[in-house]
């Protein structure tokens, strides 16, 4: 058998390929009482009317068939929640397939994919499997606006995380409207993370017709083990997204859960609310104890430690079993990305803050 150079050198994968590093997602591991806070999934589980939906289609008759191909039924419930119809509507493989779907139609290969620095790092992931160029914007943490004169008006693509990760804030509504007039591509809207706040933009959709929203279910409606997302985007654009879609891309499991879930929605935005009552609490613990904590409409807080490096911490959180997340080399390496837990487990983690106050060094 030939070795790893052996087959690098021969031309068998692609020089980029090999250069790019790949995206790393937040690690998911198996410590006994694990306080885990650093892949921003909801705290609380799904009702039971969700689980008792998704039981029912553990079928053996339905399992060994293939599942609808494009979703009709729940893009059919989106498109009613959205006042629209199914036309309007990709359901995708959580949000993240929505992302390759939209680089693949409409960003050529040498093309320009934008968006503000620092956000979610799957972009550049997926800009340098298109093989396209990238311009990474910076903006003032602080002022958290839009850098508007710092966007290409002839990007291909443009994405926008709405709320931003990891910072947490939302763009100001009027930014997103002068974005998408001054774009001639497509300017995505990720709102990933949109049910913990107040600044939902899908009906920009409406409006322009260069703009898509997308959603996902992992967050707010705790199905990140199903991998439920959805873009919402006028029918025309929608048509051509539809081209390159994977097929059956959502199993019969994830397609009856997101159904039930949007049956289920006033329920969702409950634990949002618990969520977002958490997540107001601990920002203003931490900042008592003289830490810098970004303001958020997110189910995360990014906050500087008061002393010792964030590196430093997310070491010793770890031996302590609390799990978050840092971002080594990037304009936020002196911060941590805190995901938000029951209130139980926030004590815990503010137990543990007090407990390690003074001996983490830089």
């Amino acid at each position: 058998m030939s070795d790893r150079n052996e087959i690098l050198r021969s031309g068998l994968v692609r020089e980029d390929i090999q250069r790019m590093r790949e995206y790393v997602p937040g690690e998911q591991p198996r410590i006994p009482d694990l306080i885990k806070l650093n892949t921003n999934e909801n705290p609380y589980p799904p009702d039971a009317e969700v689980l008792d939906a998704i039981r029912r289609r553990i079928d053996g008759e339905l399992l060994r068939r293939y599942p609808e191909p494009t979703s009709v039924a729940l893009r059919s419930a989106i498109g009613a929640r959205f006042g629209v119809g199914p036309e309007w509507v990709t359901c995708t493989n959580g949000s993240d397939e929505a992302l390759t779907i939209l680089v693949r139609v409409a960003v050529p290969e040498g093309g320009w994919i934008q968006y503000p620095d620092p956000t979610y790092s799957l972009y550049t992931t997926l800009a340098e499997i298109q093989g396209a160029r990238v311009s990474a914007v910076p903006f003032d943490l602080d002022a958290h606006a839009l850098p508007l004169d710092g966007f290409r008006e002839d990007a291909h693509l443009t994405l926008i995380a709405h709320p931003n990760a990891p910072t947490g804030r939302a763009w100001r509504r009027e930014e997103l409207c002068r974005l998408a007039e001054a774009l001639q591509g497509i300017l995505v809207i990720d709102q990933a993370y949109v049910d913990f706040g107040p600044d939902a933009a899908d009906d920009l959709v409406l409006r322009y017709e260069n703009v898509v929203v997308l959603r996902t279910l992992s967050k707010s409606a705790s199905l990140a083990g199903l991998r439920v997302g959805w873009v919402l985007a006028q029918p025309e654009l929608t048509q051509q997204l539809h081209k390159v879609r994977d097929s059956y891309n959502l199993d019969v499991l994830a397609q009856a859960g997101g159904l039930a879930v949007l049956e289920q929605w006033p329920r969702i935005q409950e634990k949002c609310a618990r969520v977002v009552a958490t997540r107001e609490r601990v920002a203003n613990e931490l900042q008592r104890r003289g830490w810098k904590v970004y303001p958020s409409s997110a189910n995360f807080l990014l906050a500087r430690p008061a002393r010792g490096s964030a590196r430093a911490w997310l070491g010793s959180l770890r031996e302590k079993a609390v799990l978050v997340r840092y971002f080594a080399g990037s304009r936020v390496d002196d911060c941590i990305r805190i995901s938000i837990g029951t209130d139980a487990q926030m004590d815990r983690f503010l137990s543990v803050v007090d407990e390690l106050d003074g001996t983490v060094t830089p």
